[in-house]
C-alpha cells in the first residue's frame, strides 16, 4: 500500500502539496496531522514528521518519515470541543428560560443556539397537533424545508411514526439515531434526508404536566455524534425546557385566574351598585363593613352611620322573630325569612331578609345580608284584604236580597194557587223543586 493509498482522501491534497515544496527546494521538510486509513478501514490519526536528504546537486535523495499515533489525543479533543458546545448550548438555554414569556419564543431561542454554539446542523421543535400528526414551530439551521414535505405521526401503527421524533414523543424517551444513512428507522425519511448530509439525529420529548407534548430534534453532520456525557446533558437541557413549560403553564392560569377574579369583582361591585335591594356585608357579631347605596337611601343613613350603628342598630330587636332569626344563622349559617327594621328617624318598617355566613379570601368568617322593604306590599296585601271583605259583605247583601225576592214570588204563586188560578212564576216553583231534590 503506497503513502498516498494509506493517506485519508481529504489530506491527501495537503499531503502532496507539502511533499512537493520539499521537491522543489522550497523546505527541507514538513510536520502536520492527517488522517491515515489502516488495511480493515478504520482510520487513526497521526502526527508526521517529514525530512529530506539532498544529493549534492540539491535533488531529494531521499525522506525520512516519523509518524506519531494521536488517534486517542484527537478523540479527546473531539469530545472536549463537543462538550464545549454542548456546554454553550446549555447556557444559552437557561438564558432562554430566564428571558423569555412565551413557548414559541423559547423553541426559536432553544433551536438557534442548538445550531450557533452546539454546532448541529439543524435543530427543530415539533409538537403534536389535534390529529396525532407532528407540525414543526420552530427551526434554525441548514435544510428547515425538509420539514414542508414530510409527515411524521406518533402512531406506532404507521412508519411514519416509527422515528425518532414519534417514537420519543409516543414512548416518552429520548430517542438517539446515531447513524442516519443506515438506521431502519430514518428509512421513511433516508432518501429525502441524504441531500442534506446528516449523520446522526437525536429526539428529545418535551412535556407539560408529565405528559409528552412534543420534541426537540437536533440534526448533526457527524454520525455517532452523541455519546454518553452528550446524551445526558442535552436529556437535561430538554428537561430544563420542560420546566420552562410548566412554568408558563401555571403562569397562563394565574393570569386566567386573576383575569377571572378582576370580571367576577366587576361583576359584583355592579350588582352590589345597582341593586335595588339593600346589601349589607359585616361580620358574624354584628358589625357592618359595608353597605350599598340602596341599604344608605332604605335606612336613611350614610356608610359610616350604619356602620357605627352596626346590626343591633337598624334591627328592631323588640320584634319576636329576631333572636330566632339570629340563631337560625348561627346554627345552620343562613336565615331566611321576614323581620322589622328601623329607620335613622325611628319608623319600622317590615323587610324580607336573606342572610348568610361565608369566609372572605383571607379565610375571616363575613356575613352577607339581602333586604328589600316590603311595606309597599303589605300595604297591598292590607288593601286586598279590605276589598275581599267588602265583597265579603257584598255578596251577603246581594243573596239576602234575592232570597227576600224569592220568597215574595213564592208567596204570590201560592195565593194564585188557593184562587184556582196557575203560578204567575212557575221557574221559581221549578227552581225550588229542583233545590228540594239536590
Amino acid at each position: 500500500m503506497s503513502w498516498a493509498e494509506m493517506t485519508h482522501p481529504e489530506d491527501l491534497d495537503l499531503d502532496v502539496a507539502e511533499f512537493e515544496r520539499v521537491l522543489r527546494g522550497e523546505t527541507e521538510g514538513y510536520v502536520m496531522e492527517k488522517r491515515f486509513i489502516r488495511k480493515d478501514g478504520t482510520v487513526v490519526y497521526g502526527a508526521i514528521d517529514v525530512k529530506c536528504a539532498r544529493r549534492p546537486d540539491g535533488t531529494v535523495d531521499y525522506f525520512v518519515a516519523t509518524v506519531q499515533d494521536i488517534t486517542g489525543r484527537k478523540a479527546a479533543e473531539a469530545t472536549i470541543l463537543r462538550l464545549n458546545r454542548v456546554y454553550a448550548t446549555l447556557s444559552q438555554c437557561n438564558e432562554a428560560i430566564v428571558r423569555c414569556t412565551a413557548e414559541d419564543e423559547l423553541f426559536a431561542e432553544i433551536c438557534r443556539a442548538a445550531v450557533e454554539s452546539g454546532g448541529m446542523k439543524m435543530a427543530t421543535v415539533g409538537i403534536i397537533d389535534g390529529h396525532g400528526m407532528v407540525r414543526a414551530v420552530a427551526n434554525a439551521g441548514e435544510g428547515t424545508e425538509y420539514f414542508d414535505g414530510i409527515r411524521i405521526s406518533v402512531d406506532a401503527g404507521e412508519a411514519i411514526g416509527r422515528g425518532p421524533i414519534g417514537t420519543a414523543i409516543r414512548e416518552n424517551r429520548a430517542v438517539w439515531c446515531q447513524d442516519f444513512p443506515n438506521d431502519p428507522m430514518m428509512a421513511p425519511w433516508r432518501e429525502l434526508g441524504a441531500q442534506y448530509g446528516w449523520g446522526s439525529v437525536a429526539a428529545l420529548p418535551l412535556r407539560r404536566g408529565g405528559a409528552p407534548i412534543g420534541a426537540l430534534t437536533l440534526y448533526s453532520a457527524q454520525p455517532h455524534e452523541f455519546d454518553d456525557q452528550t446524551q445526558r446533558l442535552l436529556s437535561d437541557m430538554a428537561a430544563d425546557v420542560s420546566f420552562a413549560l410548566d412554568n408558563f403553564q401555571r403562569e397562563a392560569r394565574h393570569k386566567e385566574a386573576e383575569v377571572a377574579a378582576r370580571e367576577s369583582e366587576e361583576r359584583y361591585r355592579n350588582l352590589f351598585e345597582s341593586s335595588l335591594d339593600g346589601i349589607l356585608l359585616g361580620a358574624p357579631d354584628g358589625s357592618v363593613l359595608a353597605a350599598n347605596p340602596a341599604a344608605c337611601r332604605m335606612f336613611g343613613r350614610t356608610l359610616e352611620e350604619l356602620r357605627e350603628a352596626g346590626r343591633t342598630g337598624v334591627a328592631d330587636i323588640s320584634d319576636p322573630r329576631y333572636p330566632a332569626a339570629v340563631a337560625e344563622r348561627q346554627r345552620t349559617g343562613h336565615f331566611r325569612g321576614e323581620l322589622t327594621v328601623l329607620r335613622k328617624n325611628g319608623d319600622k318598617f317590615p323587610v324580607e331578609v336573606s342572610s348568610t355566613v361565608f369566609k372572605d379570601h383571607a379565610g375571616h368568617e363575613r356575613t352577607s345580608m339581602f333586604v328589600r322593604d316590603i311595606s309597599e306590599r303589605r300595604q297591598v296585601e292590607v288593601q286586598l284584604l279590605e276589598q275581599l271583605e267588602e265583597l265579603r259583605r257584598w255578596y251577603q247583601a246581594m243573596l239576602g236580597r234575592e232570597m227576600r225576592v224569592l220568597q215574595l214570588k213564592l208567596e204570590v204563586n201560592r195565593f194564585l194557587k188557593e184562587a184556582g188560578r196557575p203560578p204567575r212564576y212557575p221557574s221559581v216553583e221549578a227552581d225550588t223543586d229542583m233545590a228540594q231534590l239536590r
